[in-house]
């Protein structure tokens, strides 16, 4: 059986979401940051064709099982989605959407909140950047799973998209 996905009253995209998306100057200390650049043999609209559709964010989130998008749709800034993943669901948020060249989301469940960002950023190179905030206890322990989050998701990213 299925487990039961939060209200979207309980889901928070909170200031610190803004931040990131906004990319406001945020204080050293206060975000982990991950990140892996694919080499790509692709035109960034393809890559982009690919991307903007949420639904293909089960194809290369680690652990992810389906996505359920939410009204009105899954292909622009605001629109809302869960993914239910092995364990658990977690609630997604478009929450910047630069055409063929920049796709930022916001990923939250009951202990998490994860900025996933997808950025064109040379000829054949896109960059996968995960942040998430620091957690007072673990830290060890969360740079790690946040490394290897950033590690699994570009490898199946990477496959993905060369398949698409």
């Amino acid at each position: 059986m299925a487990a039961q996905s939060p209200s979207l009253q309980s889901v928070r995209f909170d200031p610190l979401l803004r931040c990131i998306a906004e990319r406001r100057e945020i204080l050293d200390g206060e975000l982990l940051r991950q990140s892996v650049s694919l080499d790509l043999p692709l035109d960034p609209r393809r890559a982009f064709e690919c991307l903007r559709n949420l639904n293909c964010l089960v194809h290369w989130w680690p652990r992810a099982v389906s996505v359920r998008p939410l009204p009105p749709g899954i292909f622009g800034v605001g629109d809302m989605g869960i993914l239910e993943l092995a364990r658990g669901s977690a609630w997604f948020r478009v929450m910047r959407y630069v055409p063929n060249r920049r796709l930022l989301l916001a990923l939250v469940n009951r202990r998490d909140v994860l900025a996933i960002e997808l950025r064109w950023v040379a000829q054949n190179r896109l960059d996968l950047v995960l942040e998430a905030p620091r957690r007072r206890y673990g830290l060890f322990w969360q740079s790690l799973w946040l490394r290897a989050m950033c590690i699994r998701a570009a490898r199946a990213l990477k496959s993905h998209l060369l398949e698409y």
